[in-house]
């Protein structure tokens, strides 16, 4: 019995992938075209690529490093397909998909990161005043400032979500919340989506010809903050989603020339049913950061099992901090079994 016990323990912890939100386009661009001729195509490859660039890497200088810039002159070899797409008011776009092993040796030999396909999710709550009113961007009701920040978020790989704003939230969140400030009230309103960001943004009309948007960054327990705005809405909200980009991807991004491939400890208690232990598995099954994971012991209500990593120790600290199953240990309590190993990570299965 208890060998058919550790064989079902081991094939639930066997690599899978679970992701937070898992975007799957990351390396596909989408470029307007005059026509389908050989330059446009050229012009076409050189900036879907730039735009992957900034996409799997999370920042928006990746599309001017001097590696991509260089590469974009021969971006055909790094191509999987191609084809012409008929886009909103019947324009012609080019869409492109770029090898994804290809690109990411392009980012490791520029020095830039690597952002994997599994990303947290960032609610946003949204708050317009125009000139002519005071809204509240919804899921159902976006509006031109609510569909600006989703296009612009698309268009990075950010996985964002606006609030349902039904009755219960119309009860909790008001528009004076958000403009003032008043961050506990909406953090609060936000628990519900179970997001691991959330992003509060004022957007005020100061002018025909003139947006201001202040926005607050929630991240695990901080606050980010910053200003942005243009002539146009949309300038004003790009530039929210420009920062957002950059701080989620420092957060959460495979660093180029970072360690990589190191071993490490990891203890798990409060595990006592095989339902427990298929959370764990989804907790523990990003594969763009644990290149293995080896069980070595089944104690009471514990696991303990070795890992091999392709990032540091800090970076998967956070990538575990995205998961709302496991919690960290308090390092002076007793380890599970005895002495904890030099290099050991302690972690807890919540309810």
């Amino acid at each position: 019995m208890r060998h058919i016990l550790l064989l079902s323990i081991l094939l639930i912890l066997a690599p899978q992938t679970w992701a937070v939100v898992r975007v799957a386009d990351l390396y596909e661009a989408q470029v307007p075209v005059a026509d389908q001729g050989e330059a446009e195509r050229s012009r076409a490859l050189t900036e879907a690529l730039g735009q992957v660039a900034m996409r799997v890497s999370g920042l928006r200088q990746a599309a001017q490093a001097e590696a991509i810039r260089e590469a974009a002159g021969d971006a055909q070899r790094l191509v999987q397909q191609y084809r012409y797409v008929r886009g909103e008011g019947d324009a012609l776009m080019f869409l492109a998909r770029f090898d994804p092993r290809g690109v990411d040796a392009l980012l490791e030999g520029a020095g830039l990161p690597r952002w994997g396909q599994d990303r947290p999710l960032t609610l946003v709550w949204l708050a317009l005043q125009d000139g002519q009113g005071r809204t509240i961007a919804g899921a159902d009701s976006p509006g031109p400032a609510g569909e600006a920040l989703r296009e612009g978020a698309r268009g990075r790989g950010l996985p964002t979500v606006l609030p349902l704003m039904d009755l219960e939230e119309q009860n909790q969140v008001r528009f004076t919340d958000i403009w003032g400030g008043f961050h506990d009230t909406v953090v609060a309103a936000s628990r519900r989506y179970g997001a691991e960001a959330v992003l509060i943004g004022r957007v005020d009309r100061l002018a025909a010809d003139h947006w201001q948007a202040r926005w607050t960054l929630v991240l695990q327990e901080r606050e980010y903050q910053w200003k942005s705005g243009g002539e146009r809405l949309e300038a004003a909200v790009s530039g929210a989603v420009d920062e957002l980009a950059q701080i989620l991807a420092g957060r959460f991004a495979l660093r180029a020339g970072g360690p990589s491939g190191g071993h490490l400890r990891l203890s798990i208690t409060d595990v006592r049913t095989l339902e427990d232990y298929a959370r764990v598995a989804r907790a523990l099954g990003s594969r763009e950061l644990i290149r293995q994971a080896q069980l070595r012991e089944v104690g009471p209500n514990a696991l303990r099992y070795d890992l091999q990593l392709q990032g540091d120790v800090d970076n998967l600290r956070r990538q575990l901090a995205l998961s709302e199953q496991l919690a960290p240990v308090d390092e002076r309590a007793p380890p599970p079994g005895g002495a904890a190993a030099a290099e050991e990570l302690r972690y807890r299965l919540l309810p």
